[in-house]
């Protein structure tokens, strides 16, 4: 990044003041008035800004800057945007599993909320645990009804979570993002405080220290 860009972002951090103290020590290159460039000399600097009273360069500068500050903002949107397209595409591609629900963003579980008609208020781990119910009670109503039809409907086996389906760095990951992989698994750790539990209880299940009801979002498991 140069120099004029780096004190730009610096720029948009302080005020008026700052950012004339920034053009004078040679900083910035614009002047934060009018956006004319002068020579890298503080006294000419600082007499430019003591003269600098043309309110309109002055005005055309400020509109300038908002225009610039617009443009960015819609851009950083619109990644944002497509980022959140493209993470959702790779979640629904991978089989749209509950277990992975925490690999998906708040607005994305939002709108997964709206879709089953579930309350969208809370954090990820709330979400989450909604949509894990939602889920599993359309399961359990899809054997029901394919047993009343005749159907052949075998329960589902108390089995392991599967340390396959576990992220791998989960050390690394902040306690709320522990309480959304737990949560994606079903997994109560409501009296967990610290990132060293909610691990630890994610690995007893998963190492076997006891079953666990594995959710399959009705698909069997291989």
């Amino acid at each position: 990044m140069s120099r004029s860009k780096r004190a730009k972002s610096r720029g948009t951090e302080v005020g008026q003041s700052g950012k004339a103290q920034l053009f004078i020590l040679n900083l910035l290159d614009e002047c934060p008035k009018c956006g004319e460039e002068v020579e890298s000399n503080e006294e000419l600097r600082q007499t430019h800004l003591d003269e600098c009273t043309d309110k309109r360069k002055i005005a055309a500068y400020a509109k300038k800057l908002k225009e610039e500050q617009e443009t960015a903002e819609k851009k950083e949107k619109l990644k944002a945007a497509e980022d959140e397209a493209r993470n959702m595409a790779a979640w629904e591609y991978s089989g749209g599993k509950i277990t992975d629900l925490w690999l998906l963003t708040e607005t994305q579980l939002g709108a997964l909320c709206v879709q089953y008609g579930l309350p969208v208020d809370g954090g990820k781990e709330e979400q989450i645990a909604r949509i894990v119910s939602h889920r599993n009670a359309l399961d359990s109503k899809r054997m029901l009804t394919q047993g009343e039809e005749g159907e052949e409907v075998r329960p589902k086996k108390k089995v392991k979570i599967s340390t396959e389906d576990l992220p791998a760095n989960m050390e690394a990951m902040s306690l709320g993002q522990l309480k959304a992989v737990a949560a994606s698994f079903g997994i109560n750790v409501a009296g967990k405080k610290t990132k060293a539990g909610i691990i630890n209880e994610i690995e007893r299940l998963a190492h076997g220290d006891q079953p666990f009801l594995q959710l399959t979002d009705g698909k069997k498991k291989k």
